[in-house]
């Protein structure tokens, strides 16, 4: 404010602030020690100078009315200011100050000056009406690009809070929620992006702000978008996923995701389903590619992503529609073949070799087909031979083995008649024998059976045997003396005999082998 004008041009009213303090000084320093007609006259100087005081003051408002101020490095006229007094002219001289120091305040007008404000402004899902910035949203970004890559919350509302712009924090966190909600930035909580609800909510706590990270986002074309839509619709998934109408970059990616969300569900499910057979690698691979993209960090990420994959992406939806066909056309015939071929591992190596063979085929086909469409009918085809011809050699086998049983168990009759015995249950039951053999689905075990009858009849007939002889010493009152099980198979060698020359000497070596064990033993059992 120019006030040393006023006694720069009026030697009058300078002389009388001389006056008047020179008068004030002395009155000031004799005031103690007057006495008598020395105070009277000290009196008569401090009302005349109470005038004099009065005349300054009138002056002074005169003055001040028609005095300029400086502000911010210019010069404001008296008739620029209003105010008919010194107290209204000098709130207005203020006025004028701060509005020229904080020249760009205004811009924060009509943003958030409260936290429910803001957070009101973070969940509200209406439309941008411009995409254009606004004065204030172009002053923030234009500061944003000054303060390089990725600035700091905190750092960028501490330099609005400073002249030229005086924003309280509030109204600069709107204003860079509203520039984010128009697709020009995102935000990013200790390297995580957060949506803008997150951003209101952590960055109403000032502590919270430096952990907030401000990201420019890219401005898409409308070509761009459209590029995007024709790639998710046509290019890869063959539906409309996004409608082609859509014109605003983040809404496409936002319904892309919301319609990923239930196929990578029915694909997780698939892959769990399935998990144990081949053909699941591809719902899994296909899984794994949707789930990359739904999970990216940002929206552009998804973009990209799923532009430069698309073939890769269109590959592996073709082939997983395949699986899905395939479960729901031919799985429960698959499953089937799989179940023979598992329980019938065994009894192909007992088929012939042509057989064989084409059990291995199948065998490798269940194992590492990762596309089992392809050679599907073929497969049923081998599968209908090998059944048969497994069914076939099962049927033959144990109709042979269980007529030899029942020969056998005729036998074991015979023999217990023979032998005067009426206990039952000393030997195998036939029927539960029978019916065992009966449910037998291995081919290899129906032949151990086959090989085993002779030794099945001696084991029963050494039982009756046995039996017989206990009684028999019960009733003599001497002492029961078991048989020892003596093998003349194992006893002698494998020889041929042509003539009885030959056979006489077999038979010595025999008996003298089995002297011998009945020396050491008082009853053999030959079988």
């Amino acid at each position: 404010m120019g006030i040393s004008e006023w006694l720069k041009h009026d030697n009058e009213l300078k002389g009388q602030i001389l006056d008047y303090v020179r008068t004030q000084k002395y009155i000031r320093l004799n005031s103690s020690s007057a006495t008598g007609s020395r105070t009277e006259t000290l009196n008569n100087f401090r009302e005349t100078n109470k005038l004099l005081l009065k005349e300054i003051l009138m002056r002074f408002e005169k003055a001040f009315l028609k005095t300029p101020i400086v502000s911010n490095n210019q010069v404001i006229g008296p008739e620029e200011l209003n105010g008919n007094n010194p107290a209204t002219r000098f709130e207005e001289m203020v006025n004028r100050h701060m509005e020229s120091v904080y020249r760009k305040h205004n811009l924060s007008n009509g943003y958030a000056k409260a936290n429910a404000d803001l957070i009101a402004n973070a969940k509200s899902t209406q439309k941008q009406a411009y995409i254009e910035l606004a004065p204030a949203e172009e002053e923030l970004y234009t500061k944003i690009t000054l303060m390089g890559e990725a600035p700091v919350v905190g750092d960028l509302v501490k330099i609005f809070e400073k002249a030229p712009y005086g924003w309280k924090d509030i109204s600069t966190l709107d204003i860079l929620l509203r520039a984010a909600k128009k697709g020009y930035s995102r935000f990013e909580w200790r390297n995580e992006e957060i949506d803008f609800v997150a951003f209101a909510d952590k960055a109403l706590n000032s502590r919270e702000r430096d952990a907030i990270t401000i990201h420019k986002e890219k401005i898409h074309s409308q070509d761009e978008v459209n590029n995007f839509i024709h790639v998710v619709n046509n290019e890869i998934f063959a539906e409309t996923l996004i409608p082609s109408n859509t014109s605003d970059f983040k809404e496409a990616i936002e319904v892309f995701r919301k319609k990923l969300q239930p196929k990578i569900i029915s694909l997780n499910h698939l892959k769990d389903e399935y998990e144990a057979y081949p053909f699941a690698s591809h719902i899994k691979a296909f899984y794994s590619s949707l789930s990359e993209i739904y999970n990216a960090r940002n929206p552009e990420q998804i973009a990209e992503q799923t532009i430069a994959q698309k073939d890769h992406l269109k590959k592996a939806r073709d082939t997983s529609m395949y699986v899905e066909e395939f479960i729901q056309h031919n799985f429960k015939s698959y499953e089937q073949i799989s179940t023979f071929a598992e329980a019938n591992r065994n009894n192909f190596s007992s088929l012939d070799e042509t057989l064989v063979v084409r059990a291995d085929d199948l065998m490798e086909y269940l194992k590492r087909d990762h596309e089992p469409w392809d050679k599907f009918p073929q497969m049923k085809k081998i599968y209908k031979e090998l059944n048969d011809a497994i069914k076939n050699r099962l049927n033959a086998l144990k109709d042979a083995v269980i007529t030899i049983y029942e020969t056998i168990f005729v036998e074991i009759t015979a023999r217990q008649k023979e032998l005067g015995i009426e206990a039952s249950n000393l030997t195998t039951n036939a029927e539960f024998y029978l019916q065992k053999i009966n449910k037998e689905t291995q081919i290899t075990q129906l032949e151990i059976y086959e090989l085993k009858a002779n030794e099945f009849r001696a084991e029963n007939f050494k039982k009756l045997e046995d039996f017989k002889a206990q009684e028999e010493a019960r009733k003599s009152g001497e002492a029961y003396v078991s048989s020892v099980d003596v093998s003349i198979a194992t006893e002698m060698p494998p020889t041929t005999i042509e003539n009885e020359v030959q056979l006489d000497e077999y038979l010595k070596k025999l008996k003298a082998k089995l002297m011998v064990k009945l020396s050491k033993n008082q009853k053999l059992w030959l079988s």
